[in-house]
């Protein structure tokens, strides 16, 4: 073994890089003590930058309700991640940097290390996790926009949030009971993630080129096309966020996979300067998020420059306009969107000819067959006219007939009251003529009796 590869075994156990590349070197050559200074200037610099700029996140989206949307908040959300690591993964990398360019082994430099892993390992998992919910988020936002508007509430992202967080604390307080159970267990949930992630950006992907052909094709109206736009704007953003994670994380899986290969071609102290500098990478990646969101989104910028310089929003917009050039930009839009909706309002103008012409004709077919009818309904009306006066002449023919049986009817029963009256009297007469008799025939026999 020659002297680059010379090591040193009295380390203890839990320094997290010598572990890993097995062994420590005994002294660091020019290349890799060079990159490591460099390494640490970076950190140094890079840190309070990723502090306040995820910091201005956070704030923009809090004071200014135009940023208030769901798929900010949720932004917001990864930028209380990315604060955090600027606030301790950095530091302690930087720490963990010195101590391996000055050859520290002592319980406290690998205590650093150990706490370094612990950290990284943490607020990339928490990452991934806010990056899965924000991918959920742009996925029903134009997968299904209506459900969105009710399901994807302010409340429910920051509980969502709340539970990112909680699921991080409670997989790595295993790795602190488990170390193997920890690794089973993130390895699973990551995978999960990475496929779901996936799954769900290539089903938007087909729905935003679907979108963007009926755009194209004009079967969609303007507000229906600028909500769209919008969404296409947050997902397109959504990717790029994703991909500079996928990109940062890249050297890291094949650093590990090559491990054993490089440790027959470098040196240890090569080997412990590549560990520092790929999981330097998700670091960085959180100073470069806010960029993002300020070169892919406008209003970021222009809240950026109201907080900093303390202008009001008019004098934000107009500034922001002067140093990026989207005045430009925006007159150019505004004037495509005004020539689109000129263009709909020429169709809808030729549209409604059409249709007036088509209702004069339509119209006058309708007036056409509406004299047919009123003929026809004419010449029936007669024949139904002499039906009706033939009828009615019957009827009262008839009518007059039976109100001729009816008066002779009614003679009869005046007749038949009139004798019952002369049959009434005549009765009377003769019950008089009966109580005389009677009273004769009593007076008689009175007479009989007497004599």
């Amino acid at each position: 073994m020659n002297s680059s590869h010379q090591i040193q075994n009295d380390f203890p156990v839990h320094c997290v890089i010598y572990s890993f590349i097995g062994g420590k070197p005994d002294y660091l050559s020019d290349l890799p003590y060079a990159v490591l200074v460099a390494l640490i200037v970076i950190h140094a610099t890079t840190c309070p930058f990723a502090i306040v700029l995820n910091l201005l996140v956070m704030i923009a989206v809090k004071t200014k309700a135009r940023l208030q949307s769901m798929s900010n908040i949720a932004l917001a959300c990864l930028a209380s991640t990315d604060v955090m690591v600027g606030l301790v993964v950095q530091p302690l990398l930087i720490a963990q940097m010195v101590n391996l360019i000055q050859g520290e082994t002592t319980t406290s430099a690998c205590s650093i290390q150990s706490v370094t892993g612990f950290f990284i390992t943490f607020f990339c998992f928490s990452s991934a996790v806010h990056l899965f919910l924000i991918t959920v988020d742009r996925y029903i936002a134009i997968m299904r926009p209506y459900i969105y508007i009710q399901t994807v509430t302010k409340t429910h992202v920051l509980i969502a949030t709340a539970l990112a967080w909680a699921l991080s604390v409670i997989v790595h307080i295993v790795s602190l009971i488990d170390e193997e159970l920890f690794r089973t267990i993130i390895g699973v949930v990551v995978v999960s993630l990475v496929v779901i992630i996936a799954v769900c950006n290539i089903i938007v992907y087909r729905e935003v080129h679907r979108h963007e052909k009926q755009i194209a094709a004009q079967q969609v109206d303007v507000v229906t096309r600028e909500n769209f736009l919008s969404q296409k704007r947050a997902f397109k953003l959504t990717l790029t966020i994703i991909a500079l994670l996928v990109i940062s994380f890249l050297p890291v899986i094949i650093f590990r996979r090559l491990k054993e290969p490089l440790k027959r071609i470098v040196s240890f102290g090569t080997l412990s300067c590549i560990f520092m500098a790929v999981y330097s990478l998700p670091a960085f990646n959180s100073f470069v998020n806010p960029f993002i969101y300020c070169i892919r989104l406008r209003q970021f910028r222009v809240s950026f420059i109201e907080l900093l310089m303390q202008k009001n929003h008019h004098e934000a917009v107009e500034f922001e306009g002067r140093i990026f050039g989207t005045n430009v930009v925006v007159n150019f839009e505004s004037n495509r969107r005004g020539k689109r909706e000129q263009q709909h309002t020429n169709q809808a103008n030729v549209i409604r000819e059409v249709e007036t012409s088509l209702g004069g004709e339509r119209g006058e077919q309708h007036a056409n067959q509406a004299n047919v009818i009123r003929e026809i309904e004419t010449s029936l009306g007669g024949e139904r006219g002499e039906e009706d006066a033939n009828q009615a002449n019957v009827i009262r023919e008839v009518e007059k007939s039976l109100g001729e049986e009816r008066e002779e009817q009614h003679n009869s029963k005046v007749n038949a009251s009139v004798i019952g009256d002369v049959e009434t009297s005549l009765g009377g007469v003769r019950g008089e003529q009966h109580t005389n008799q009677t009273n004769v025939t009593r007076d008689d026999e009175k007479v009989n009796v007497s004599t």
